[in-house]
């Protein structure tokens, strides 16, 4: 007891300076993130309860932001799960045209956050069937939430809509003009399998392949527009009544020219999908849009322009291809490229996810919270309790010379010296006992020579267990030395 009672007013005499440098350590760790958390609201107060609706209104700075936002909240939903960063925040989400990923992901995005979700998705059972016009929806449900996800089937209803709105407008799809959010989720993904895109400014360029229903296809104008930004070319395949209209080829051009890259060499129109496929990095699949033809007989005559197969891709595509599609799909992939190495439209889909949670944050600004987050007091204090007690359990201290004993004495801790007993009593007993049963069943041989079998039989079983329990002994001794 007196060598225990000594020892622990050695530790408790070391405790209290560690204590204090814990707690200092822990305060300068806070302050730290303090200091993050302001710097970084700096380079994204300019997304800061502001509208998207359009590509345009993105800078590059902004696009970093938005992507490494996206990646920490890929990191929170593959890890925890969820938050409640949002918990005191309303989205509400009208779509005035179907949809499916686009409104799950943000309503999924919005609820991970520990946001709440206004949703009206069915407009026959809302005013507008009365003739409500579309700035007297938007107002009335502005006053409602924080911030409102809309998708139009006509073109600038988006822009309409800010005019009249007391909260952010986030574009989900405006008819056949832009799909922002879509863009910035093909970004993620794309950068995610070729991430030289934001750095390799003079180097070879990214290709990439547009294949479908171009005219209409307002995802194709989003992403083109955010990708011409940076060093990649376009490959545009449709029919001839499906292609981009020549006014957009121009804008494209412009902004290749903004860059300091030659236009003529960044673009090209083809009508053969067989023909782009072996010179194509990525292949971004688009369906004919039936819903934007006037009548059947023109969208029958184009539908099936385009069906890429996994037959296709393996007589034609390089291997590190990658093939994206906004979805949903008709008939434009077959079922079996989903197998093939090359296909990414799924995960892609997934990504929308992170990508529409790290857009509410940065129109939120609540950003820094996710990037930045301040050290729980259960983290601080394991890990204030770890190395306060390492006097306690580090394996240099149990060999450390005890009072009375010479430099370099090796002593054992008070407490591993009667777990050490204990466990070698007990083992002693049972191989007693092992000794005592084969004693007894010696006594009872009748002399003929079958007592000595029954003696031997059971001598080896004792050895056995014996040598058993004696390795259990050395390995839990060990194991208990060594913690302690």
């Amino acid at each position: 007891m007196p060598c225990i009672e000594s020892r622990l007013l050695d530790v408790t005499s070391r405790l209290l300076p560690l204590a204090a440098v814990g707690v200092a350590g822990y305060g300068a760790a806070c302050a730290l993130t303090f200091l993050r958390r302001w710097a970084w609201n700096r380079s994204a107060k300019r997304l800061y309860n502001k509208s998207l609706i359009s590509v345009d209104s993105l800078s590059t700075a902004n696009l970093d932001v938005i992507m490494r936002v996206a990646e920490k909240c890929k990191e929170l939903v593959l890890g925890k799960g969820k938050c409640f960063i949002l918990k005191d925040r309303i989205m509400a989400a009208l779509f005035f045209e179907p949809s499916t990923r686009t409104r799950c992901s943000f309503e999924a995005a919005m609820q991970r956050l520990g946001g709440t979700v206004i949703l009206q998705d069915n407009m026959t059972t809302s005013s507008v069937s009365k003739g409500e016009t579309l700035e007297d929806t938007v107002r009335m449900f502005s006053s409602y939430c924080d911030v409102i996800v809309m998708r139009h089937n006509l073109k600038g209803t988006a822009a309409r809509a800010v005019q009249a709105s007391s909260v952010p407008i986030l574009n989900a799809g405006d008819g056949t003009g832009e799909h922002p959010t879509q863009a910035l989720l093909d970004f993620f993904t794309i950068r995610s399998f070729f991430p030289n895109i934001q750095r390799d400014a003079s180097g070879e360029a990214l290709r990439v392949a547009f294949v479908g229903d171009l005219k209409h296809g307002r995802t194709v104008h989003s992403l083109s527009r955010l990708l011409s930004r940076y060093n990649v070319a376009f490959k545009h395949v449709s029919p001839e009544q499906l292609r981009l209209t020549d006014d957009f080829m121009r804008e494209l051009d412009e902004t290749f020219q903004k860059h300091n890259r030659d236009p003529k060499a960044r673009q090209g129109c083809y009508d053969s999908l067989q023909e782009v496929l072996p010179m194509s990095d990525v292949l971004y699949m688009t369906r004919v849009q039936k819903e934007r033809f006037a009548t059947p007989q023109e969208y029958a005559r184009v539908k099936d322009s385009y069906i890429l197969t996994a037959s296709l891709l393996d007589a034609y595509s390089p291997a590190h291809q990658k093939i994206l599609h906004p979805l949903p799909r008709v008939n434009e992939i077959h079922t079996d490229v989903d197998r093939n190495i090359r296909s990414a439209y799924f995960e892609q889909a997934q990504n929308g996810l992170f990508v529409r949670m790290a857009l509410l944050l940065v129109v939120f600004g609540k950003s820094a919270e996710v990037l930045f987050p301040y050290p729980s007091p259960k983290e601080a204090f394991l890990s204030l309790f770890s190395v306060l007690t390492w006097p306690l359990w580090s394996p240099s201290e149990g060999k450390r010379a005890a009072t009375g004993a010479g430099e370099g004495a090796e002593l054992p801790l008070p407490t591993a010296r009667p777990r050490t007993q204990t466990l070698e009593k007990e083992i002693e007993s049972a191989c007693n006992w092992s000794l005592r049963e084969r004693r007894v069943q010696c006594a009872d041989g009748d002399g003929d020579g079958d007592g000595v079998g029954v003696w031997m039989e059971k001598e080896t079983e004792s050895d056995s267990a014996c040598d058993w329990r004696e390795m259990e002994k050395v390995a839990v001794c060990g194991w208990m030395w060594e913690c302690m």
